[in-house]
């Protein structure tokens, strides 16, 4: 091993090049900080919401909110094997400003091997959890529902292989993280295994994006709709940028002596993209949130124009399709869309004002009287015995 001021390390300096092992070159630090920080904030209340709107509005939790919280576990473990790369000065550093004893513990401890295998955990998880989403979207045609069963085969297949070659990759398997075995025994291409994983990702990415927008394109509603729906779908496709980019630095920085340097901005995407996954499988559920919780926050057009399918001016009852107005009154009643985009029709009836006790005993009283009244007349035609008006007044009181 080459030794650069009595200190051994993995590779020789570049020549001319000044080592400071007390204050080494580093990159992506503070990115990656913030990142991560501001990242998993807004993950973990996405989530939260998620599973708020599931478990409280719904009481209905389902095998794909456990899969969630299994995404996000394993999207803050990673970061977290992130954060501590950065922390003991390993990450972002030149190779040959890391002595040699901390580059061996990082690699036997927490290095490639085990950020690969934690990694493959929440970007799997995180799709099947969307694609699952997919599923409760009541279509009919066939090639929808097909699609989206096999993209779940191909997520769930892929990510079982790529789990199993991550934590299996080399004959006899202590080869697999011990840098001091490198000639003894055999491993795969690791650096190519990593390339294939990083592409895998693209690709299923942009097929995720693309599955739900002609089914889209083809429901019956507004134009808006449609908009705010395929808006909600390509904030999915941030993710997709995000394999790209990191896909184009893997790729260079594999083919590099010096992958610590070029792994700090690897390892500044991996984060965005963990993130963003947790985020995008918890989006449907945001809409039932603030309604719920902060119904101000939606704004009076939001996912459609208001549409008036009847309306009584005498009671002021109405009969609404979906999206006919965001800003739930504490005087309506009604029920959850079928699916979380919603496309179903729903009934919201408004009750009258609260009324005074004695305002009730006058009505009732002219009722009683308006019946006597009514009974007492001859009937002398069919017409008029089958005519009547009755009027129905509906009262409620704010608990």
């Amino acid at each position: 091993m080459p030794t650069v001021n009595g200190v051994q390390v993995l590779v020789s300096p570049p020549e001319g090049y000044v080592v400071d092992f007390n204050k080494p070159q580093r990159q992506s630090v503070e990115a990656s900080y913030v990142v991560i920080g501001v990242g998993i904030v807004i993950s973990t209340f996405f989530m939260l919401q998620r599973l708020y709107v599931k478990r409280v509005l719904r009481n209905k939790l389902g095998v794909d909110d456990l899969l969630l919280v299994f995404a996000w576990i394993g999207s803050v473990a990673i970061q977290g094997l992130i954060v501590y790369t950065f922390h003991e000065v390993i990450m972002g550093v030149h190779v040959w400003e890391i002595p040699l004893g901390k580059f061996e513990k990082f690699a036997m401890e927490i290095g490639g091997y085990v950020t690969s295998i934690v990694y493959t955990v929440p970007t799997t998880l995180a799709k099947i959890v969307i694609l699952l989403f997919y599923r409760e979207i009541d279509n009919p045609v066939a090639w929808y529902m097909w699609s989206v069963n096999s993209m779940m085969f191909i997520v769930a297949g892929s990510g079982i292989a790529i789990l199993l070659s991550s934590i299996f990759p080399c004959q006899p398997f202590a080869k697999s993280y011990d840098i001091t075995l490198a000639n003894i025994g055999s491993c795969i291409n690791r650096p190519a295994m990593y390339q294939a994983t990083a592409g895998l990702g693209v690709a299923t990415d942009v097929l995720i994006f693309i599955i739900p927008i002609p089914m889209v394109i083809g429901l019956r509603m507004s134009a808006s709709k449609k908009i705010g729906l395929i808006a909600m779908f390509g904030i999915g496709s941030a993710t997709v940028i995000t394999s790209m980019v990191r896909l184009a630095l893997l790729i260079s920085s594999l083919d590099d002596i010096d992958q610590t340097w070029g792994g700090g901005p690897v390892t500044l995407w991996i984060c965005v993209e963990a993130n963003l996954l947790t985020i995008c499988a918890s989006l449907p559920t945001i809409r039932h949130f603030f309604k719920a919780v902060a119904p101000q926050f939606i704004p009076s057009g939001s996912f459609g124009s208001r549409k008036t399918v009847s309306k009584t001016p005498s009671t002021n009852h109405e009969l609404r399709t979906f999206g006919a107005g965001s800003v739930r009154n504490r005087a309506y009643y009604s029920r959850f869309d079928a699916t979380d985009i919603g496309t179903d029709t729903i009934v919201n009836v408004q009750g009258l004002p609260p009324q005074p006790k004695a305002e009730k005993e006058q009505d009732r009283l002219d009722g009683d009287k308006e019946s006597d009244k009514n009974s007492g007349q001859d009937d002398h035609g069919s017409g008029k015995g089958i005519v009547q008006t009755r009027t129905t007044h509906v009262y409620y009181e704010y608990l």
